[in-house]
C-alpha cells in the first residue's frame, strides 16, 4: 500500500506467511463487487424499462380508443348522409353516391400525402 506522505510501499503481513497470498482474496472481492454493480445496474434498467413500457402501452391504448371512436363516428355520419340522400334518391343511389364521395376523398388524401414536398430553406 502506498503511503500518502512519503510514497513508500509497505507490505501488510499475511498470517499464512507470504505477501502474495492476498491476491486470490482481492480478486474474489473484486469479482463479487463487480457482480453486485452489474446486478444493481440491471435492476435500475429494469425499473426504467417498466416505466417506459407502461407509458408506451398507455399511449397505444388511448390511440386505439381514439381510432375506434373516429371510425364509429364516421360510420354514423355516413349512415346519416345516406338516410338524408334517401329522401330524394333510391337506396342504391344514395349508397352509391356516398361510396363515390368516400373513394374520391381517399384518393385526394392519398395524392396529397404522396406529393413531393418542396425542400425547406435553412
Amino acid at each position: 500500500m502506498a503511503d500518502r506522505y512519503n510514497n513508500e510501499v509497505r507490505t501488510v503481513p499475511v498470517p499464512n506467511g507470504g505477501v502474495g497470498n492476498e491476491w486470490p482474496t482481492l480478486l474474489g472481492r473484486m469479482v463479487d463487487d463487480l457482480s453486485r454493480i452489474v446486478q444493481t445496474e440491471f435492476r435500475l434498467f429494469e425499473a426504467n424499462l417498466a416505466g417506459l413500457l407502461s407509458s408506451t402501452v398507455d399511449r397505444a391504448i388511448s390511440g386505439m380508443l381514439m381510432v375506434a371512436a373516429s371510425v364509429a363516428g364516421g360510420a354514423c355520419l355516413l349512415v346519416a348522409l345516406i338516410l338524408l340522400l334517401h329522401h330524394w334518391l333510391e337506396w342504391w343511389q344514395a349508397v352509391g353516391v356516398v361510396g363515390l364521395v368516400m373513394v374520391l376523398l381517399a384518393l385526394i388524401a392519398y395524392f396529397r400525402m404522396s406529393a413531393p414536398r418542396a425542400p425547406v430553406a435553412k
